[in-house]
């Protein structure tokens, strides 16, 4: 007997149920971690009390910083409120408090998930959960920019020119939900009606994908998702780098006339890249609690740990010290899977595997197990074997996890007691999570951390004690067939069962990625200290994966004014004003490299600016009519030395900008006066 579970419209109504909720808030086990391409996280479960104008809080992944701007902000401890008791046009002592995010983090990916976790206090009319892009006004800032302070006057009456925005609330109903999209003077609106009751928290996804839509060849798809559930899509006729994204806002409208949100904000993630709609439920079923990937989750004994990079022609090394892995034919490892920018061992489906160790007698005969693959097939067969031990002899001696089209053993042979997909096959030509579960006659079926299919067997499986192969089985004379043609990225076999939460969290850590990494060559230090007229200089670092040939180029997110960067290489140059002194900017560098998908990092810098030191004479000395003049000083700064004879009336003498210290200065027309005052300013 079998049953399709968690698939479809079933996995809708799992998400939303109470019990669902009740079952993520009060599991055992740590929360699954989060998905792969998060790059921004901001978390608010601090200290219960008051949040005053100019609080900053660093996100967890990048450090960095999220301000609040206005009054009321309060810290509840487990999230961040704010009150909306005011509409965007009011003075900044008097605004009602929202959150700032960095200038031009949107525009920076080509792909882009924007999730949050909210709870929306009340009704406000127009309320905004967030806000990216810029108004119609100059501002006060970069053009259409706003920036608040606690002496900054009404804006006035602002509209939106570009805009990206999820409304919480028309008037006073919670119940209608709306999406919008401002730009070219043109908007578009995606209209949702959700029950909405107050005093739960609700999970907003919304995903931007390039290339596809109405307008895929220069613009692209958002889908909106609440509690793991699309809702619907909006295609657009832009790219994210269209965008002046330079008030990203979380509640606060570009539009002044809309009241700021009353909501209670728990977390705030954003992601380098589109996260599919099963991430979305994994992610809604982990809760706002959810971990970053760290190692993945195992049963009560990890058998095999196989990771395509560590195949070296010759052997393929199983982390887990318990039996390495040998080719048989020519497997070849790709750098680059179809320009997915991730490996995997290619398998030319008629001859190439490999051969492992003898499995331990916690695999043998009914033992549970669990097999876990990240796996591509650019074209499905009937039957292609991921993973095997046993034989091809008789009833339930073989355990073998496949990849296939058949409708009868496409997803896995027990030597005639055999298991489909229970439906549709696994997408071909796409990066898959695909996991295999056996205990007490029960086979389970999970597809990127769904399960998709639970079948009882007819009896216990007696698995032989024959070794374990990859991208092949065993017939009963020793010979190997239905081999695999494809691309498999990593393997992990378990002596145990992994619980569905576990399975989820390692469908959200990903496949085992090619990663580019850029860093400050300042790196541990996390301030760098500048003074006010010092030029600084900072070269960042990085490292490239094997398969990227090209060259990097770079850019500048959220700089202050005047900093500028080298696009090829990377070289940042500042020299802060006066003006820019006793405070702390935070911008970043971002370093692209294209290799079909593009692949990028980016590293948040914090200069704190200190003011310019005043310039002193440390000593005059007279020689042979000549005065020598020793001054305490920085080099680099452009100084004007001056002389006077009674203190009031003096002229220049020298103009200079030293290159070293100590500075000394002669005066050679000191003889011809009987009195000679020195003075040293900084500039001009």
């Amino acid at each position: 007997m079998g049953s399709l579970v968690n698939g479809g419209e079933n996995a809708r109504k799992i998400a939303i149920t109470a019990q669902s909720v009740y079952a993520r808030r009060n599991r055992a086990l740590p929360p699954p971690p989060i998905a792969n391409g998060l790059t921004y996280r901001w978390s608010f479960n601090c200290t219960l009390g008051p949040l005053a104008a100019g609080t900053i809080t660093l996100d967890s992944v990048s450090g960095v910083p999220a301000i609040i701007r206005g009054q009321g902000a309060v810290a509840t401890g487990r999230g961040l409120y704010l009150p909306g008791f005011s509409t965007g046009n009011a003075a900044g002592d008097s605004i009602s408090a929202y959150l700032d995010l960095p200038n031009k983090i949107i525009s920076a990916f080509s792909n882009l998930t924007i999730e949050i976790w909210v709870n929306p206090v009340t009704a406000r009319p127009g309320q905004r959960l967030f806000s990216f892009g810029r108004t119609t006004e100059l501002g006060n800032a970069e053009p259409g920019e706003w920036v608040t302070s606690s002496e900054a006057p009404a804006p006035g009456l602002t509209t939106p020119t570009q805009e990206i925005a999820l409304c919480l609330s028309t008037n006073s109903d919670l119940s209608r939900i709306t999406f919008s999209v401002t730009y070219s003077n043109v908007t578009r609106q995606l209209n949702m009606v959700c029950d909405t009751p107050k005093g739960q928290t609700y999970q907003y996804v919304v995903t931007y994908e390039a290339g596809i839509g109405q307008w895929a060849n220069n613009g692209g798809r958002f889908t909106i998702y609440r509690n793991g559930t699309p809702l619907g899509y909006l295609d657009v006729d832009f790219k994210l780098q269209d965008i002046q994204d330079v008030n990203n806002w979380i509640g606060r409208a570009q539009a002044s006339s809309n009241y700021n949100a009353a909501i209670e904000v728990e977390e705030i993630r954003i992601y380098n890249r589109a996260i599919s709609p099963a991430e979305v439920l994994s992610s809604w079923l982990a809760g706002p609690d959810a971990l970053q990937p760290t190692t993945p989750y195992t049963s009560s004994e990890l058998i095999a740990d196989l990771r395509a990079a560590d195949f070296n022609g010759l052997l393929w090394s199983n982390r887990t010290g318990k039996g390495d892995f040998i080719p048989t034919g020519k497997p070849v490892l790709v750098l680059n899977v179809s320009n997915t920018g991730i490996p995997g061992i290619y398998f030319n489906g008629s001859s190439d595997g490999f051969v492992g160790p003898i499995p331990p007698t916690s695999l043998l005969g009914d033992a549970p197990r669990t097999i876990e693959v990240w796996v591509y097939n650019p074209n499905l067969n009937t039957e292609e074997t991921l993973v095997s031990w046993g034989e091809r002899k008789s009833l339930r001696f073989n355990c073998a996890f496949n990849f296939g089209s058949s409708t009868s053993c496409g997803a896995a042979t027990h030597g005639g007691d055999d298991v489909a997909w229970g439906g549709t096959p696994p997408k071909a030509g796409s990066w898959q999570y695909l996991v295999y579960t056996y205990s007490n006659q029960w086979v389970r079926i999970y597809v990127d951390g769904i399960l998709r299919w639970q079948w009882k067997l007819n009896g216990p499986l007696t698995t032989t004690n024959k070794p374990i192969n990859i991208g092949c089985q065993r017939n009963s004379n020793g010979t190997l067939s239905q081999f695999f043609s494809g691309f498999i990225n990593s393997i992990r076999i378990h002596a145990g069962v992994l619980t569905p939460e576990q399975i989820a969290g390692n469908f959200l850590a990903g496949p085992i990625r090619n990663t580019m990494t850029i860093q400050t060559t300042l790196n541990p230090t996390p301030l760098i200290n500048a003074v006010a007229g010092t030029p600084i200089r900072i070269q960042p670092g990085y490292t490239l994966p094997a398969w990227v040939t090209n060259s990097i180029s770079y850019t500048l997110l959220n700089a202050p004014q005047g900093v500028s960067i080298n696009p090829e290489t990377g070289l940042i140059t500042w020299q802060p004003t006066t003006t820019q002194a006793g405070s702390t900017y935070y911008f970043a560098v971002s370093a692209i490299a294209t290799y079909g998908t593009p692949l990028s990092a980016t590293q948040w810098l914090a200069v704190s600016v200190s003011a310019l030191p005043q310039p002193k004479i440390n000593s005059i000395s007279l020689e042979n009519g000549i005065a020598t003049i020793e001054i305490d000083a920085l080099a680099g700064i452009k100084y004007t030395i001056q002389a006077s004879q009674n203190l009031t009336d003096w002229e220049d003498i020298l103009r200079m900008t030293p290159d070293s210290r100590p500075i000394r200065v002669t005066d050679t027309n000191a003889a011809k006066y009987n009195v000679r005052f020195y003075r040293v300013l900084v500039g001009p």
